[in-house]
């Protein structure tokens, strides 16, 4: 049998270990919607960067990591509060490619609804997905999310894709349905 997958809150020490999964996830799942050369290049480093300091903020975000046999095999961070209009945003998830189909994510964002409940109950919450990660798009929509909107965003290397502002009217609506 499978060591069975455990859900934490992250600290300041998980840093290392949720760039590293960010990086591989990215370099699996974004070819195409970011350029090669950073995700081949500087992306650990910049994401390495980018978790230190997020994560020993005096207001770290919420962030719940999976691990499986002691690994850390993916994570969900948000920032709650974040938009006057559309609440707290969900900025990543992220599960390492050999675990993905698994109902890891799903079981990271209904944490993550939780935690965010616990600070901001009654807003609403949001995501970006870009428009080609169709597998996202259609995950997000099965844990309640509608597409809100249609806009670009701007990658860590630079890049404008087109993509879909998914929104909950509330937290924990994420995945009531299911």
């Amino acid at each position: 049998m499978t060591n069975p997958v455990t859900l934490r809150d992250a600290d300041a020490a998980d840093a290392a270990a949720i760039a590293a999964v960010h990086v591989a996830s990215w370099r699996a799942s974004y070819r195409g919607i970011m350029a090669d050369a950073y995700l081949d290049g500087p992306a650990e480093q910049e994401r390495a960067k980018v978790w230190a300091e997020r994560m020993s903020a005096a207001e770290p975000p919420l962030v719940v990591v999976a691990e499986r046999g002691g690994s850390m095999v993916g994570f969900a961070c948000a920032f709650p509060a974040e938009d006057a209009k559309w609440g707290t945003r969900i900025d990543n998830l992220h599960v390492l490619p050999h675990c993905q189909r698994q109902g890891i994510a799903t079981r990271m964002m209904r944490a993550l609804a939780v935690r965010i409940a616990a600070v901001e109950p009654s807003l609403p919450v949001f995501l970006w997905v870009y428009d080609v990660n169709s597998t996202a798009r259609a995950a997000y929509q099965s844990l309640g999310g509608r597409p809100a909107e249609k806009g670009t965003r701007t990658g860590a290397d630079g890049s404008v894709t087109a993509a879909w502002r998914m929104a909950w009217p509330e937290p924990l609506a994420i995945g009531a349905g299911t």
